[in-house]
C-alpha cells in the first residue's frame, strides 16, 4: 500500500471566528466543523481534495499541555502525543495530513510504531454526523494518515468552488534538522513513491503525491513554514503571516 495524496493541513487558531473571517474576506468559503456556539474548527474545501483545516487550540484542556511534558501522552497513545505537541507548540501550521484509501491495511505496514485505527465523528454545521478513521505514527515528523468521510465530506454542492480562485494546495514546505538522507529515508518508507516522484534537491528533497508537492528543506528544525495554493484565477489576498502564498 502507498499514500495516495496530501489530505489536509492544521492551522492553529486563537481566536477561531477572527482566523475564519480573515480567510472569507481573502475569498475563501470556509465552513464550521460544528453547530453555532460549539465550534471547535473550520474547514476550507478545494477541487483537488485536498482541504485547509482551522482548530481553536484555546479548546485544548490545559492538562494536556502538562501531560505533554511530563511524557505521560507520549508512553500512553501516540495519537494523544501528538495533540498535545500541537498544544505545546507556536507554529502557525501544525500539521499536514496524508490520505489512504484503504487505511487499515495501510496501517498494519506500521504496527508497533503507530496507534490503532481509530474512528472519529462530530456533528457539523448542519447537524449531521460525520466519521472517519484515523492513525498516527509514533514519529512526530511524519504526517498522520485519515481515510475517507462518512457519509460525506464536503458540507453542501459547490463548497470547494472560492470566490478567489483557488483551486488547491500546490505545495507544502517542511523544514527538518539532522541527517538529509535519514529523514528522506524515513519518508520515503511511509509514502512510498514512484522514484520518478522524488526529486533530490540542493536543500533537501521533494516529493509528489497525487494532488501536492511536499518540499523538505535541511534546517536547524523541524517545522512546517508554509504552503502554496493552486489559483485558477489571480486571487486578491494577503494570508503570507499565516504561511499561505
Amino acid at each position: 500500500m502507498i499514500m495516495e495524496r496530501l489530505d489536509h493541513v492544521i492551522f492553529r487558531a486563537e481566536k477561531l471566528t477572527e482566523l475564519v473571517e480573515e480567510f472569507r474576506a481573502a475569498g475563501f468559503k470556509v465552513y464550521y466543523g460544528a453547530p453555532t456556539g460549539k465550534e471547535y474548527n473550520a474547514m476550507i474545501y478545494f477541487e483537488d481534495h485536498s482541504f485547509i483545516e482551522l482548530v481553536d487550540m484555546t479548546k485544548v484542556p490545559g492538562f494536556a499541555k502538562v501531560l505533554t511534558r511530563l511524557g505521560v501522552f507520549k508512553l500512553i497513545h501516540p495519537f494523544f502525543h501528538r495533540m498535545g505537541n500541537w498544544a505545546l507548540s507556536d507554529n502557525i501550521i501544525m500539521e499536514y495530513v496524508a490520505y489512504s484509501s484503504d487505511i487499515r491495511a495501510f496501517q498494519q505496514q506500521f504496527k508497533g510504531s503507530s496507534s490503532k485505527v481509530r474512528t472519529g465523528t462530530r456533528i457539523n454545521h448542519m447537524s449531521e454526523a460525520v466519521s472517519w478513521e484515523y492513525f498516527g505514527s509514533k514519529d512526530l515528523e511524519l504526517p498522520f494518515v485519515i481515510s475517507d468521510y462518512r457519509p460525506k465530506k464536503y458540507p453542501e454542492e459547490g463548497a470547494t468552488q472560492h470566490p478567489n480562485g483557488a483551486t488547491g494546495i500546490k505545495e507544502l514546505v517542511v523544514h527538518f534538522s539532522g541527517s538529509v538522507e535519514a529523514f528522506k529515508s524515513k519518508v520515503i518508507q511511509f509514502f512510498k513513491p514512484s522514484p520518478e516522484n522524488v526529486e533530490i534537491t540542493s536543500s533537501g528533497f521533494s516529493l509528489m503525491t497525487a494532488n501536492a508537492k511536499i518540499r523538505y528543506i535541511l534546517s536547524s528544525d523541524y517545522h512546517i513554514e508554509s504552503l502554496m495554493l493552486k489559483e485558477s484565477v489571480s486571487p486578491k489576498y494577503d494570508l503570507s503571516a499565516y504561511g499561505v502564498h
